[in-house]
């Protein structure tokens, strides 16, 4: 545990990877969160955005791990590193990765827009209902039973949606021309991609309204692919709360292809929070505390997600 003096201590704002004799790193507080966001941005995610994702003791403590194994030779790996185990799945570490921070913070404990929920299956349509938006509790059973098949989420999504895993790797810039999605997915995913990640503040809305009738509110690929272009529930989300990623876990020491198995690729916890402005994390000695991660070039990305952390 972080004792008080240490939790509660402005931070500077370091490269998490800058060369130097780092300790191998002990736990961490059970109070504090982390996400990787844009360096001159006001949000975690975009102001627009209804919710924001974040990692937890878990996460931060194998950031650390990064920290001690890479930092002192090769800043890259561990800004890659964190994506990956933060949830930056494909495509994003196809090209260069650069200009991101990592904010590491409390949560006051008097703002329940603030309090981490873990983001299971339930959690989604739980807080649609409270919205005003209730699906059929078959579709929701179905659709939660799916996640705990023991198939990978990629594998999953695929099912429900019938795109192509090809498509599902590609969904963070756009859905390809042959993406085997089913028209329901496909027309979701068409509509939904032009509102944002805005959740209940406009997206799930759109969903609902279902204008020119091009889906089914019953087809739970239609829900599934709502879920992605609404919330940020990527293709690569486990529904139970647990990170995964298709790419090289950078905490399991086995090349990448068929020596990293579907449970290796699980990597740390997830939770989401109301998506506030930075500074309403806290003020003064409490406030979120901002590291700069080192840029990571295409070639770099291109070893790692290739050959792996194993070196």
């Amino acid at each position: 545990m972080l004792d008080e003096t240490v939790r509660h201590t402005p931070m500077p704002e370091p490269e998490l990877a800058e060369p130097g004799d780092h300790d191998l790193p002990g736990c961490v507080s059970a109070e504090l969160y982390a996400s990787m966001f844009g360096c001159g941005d006001e949000y975690l995610y975009g102001p627009d955005a209804d919710k924001a994702w974040l990692g937890g003791k878990v996460d931060l403590e194998q950031f650390m791990y990064l920290q001690w194994k890479f930092g002192q030779k090769n800043a890259s790996a561990v800004t890659a590193g964190i994506a990956v185990i933060i949830g930056f799945g494909p495509p994003n570490l196809d090209g260069d990765f650069a200009g991101f921070c990592l904010a590491v913070f409390s949560l006051p404990k008097n703002n329940d827009a603030l309090y981490p929920v873990v983001p299971t299956g339930s959690y989604w349509f739980s807080y649609m209902a409270q919205k005003g938006y209730f699906f059929n509790y078959q579709l929701q059973q179905e659709m939660i039973l799916a996640y705990a098949s023991g198939e990978s989420p990629l594998d999953v999504m695929h099912r429900l949606t019938h795109c192509s895993i090809k498509a599902l790797k590609q969904l963070g810039n756009e859905l390809i021309a042959d993406s085997g999605c089913s028209t329901n997915s496909s027309n979701v995913y068409k509509v939904l991609s032009k509102e944002g990640d805005t959740g209940t503040k406009g997206c799930v809305q759109k969903f609902w309204a279902n204008e020119g009738n091009l889906w089914s509110l019953d087809d739970m690929g239609a829900v599934r692919m709502m879920l992605n272009n609404c919330f940020d529930v990527n293709p690569f989300n486990t529904f139970i709360g647990l990170g995964w990623n298709t790419y090289p876990n950078p905490m399991v020491c086995h090349p990448p292809g068929l020596a990293q198995t579907t449970r290796d690729h699980y990597t740390g916890e997830e939770y989401v929070i109301d998506n506030l402005p930075i500074a309403d994390f806290g003020a003064g000695d409490t406030k979120a505390a901002k590291i700069v991660l080192a840029d990571v070039d295409a070639k770099t990305n291109k070893y790692l997600t290739t050959a792996g952390f194993c070196w």
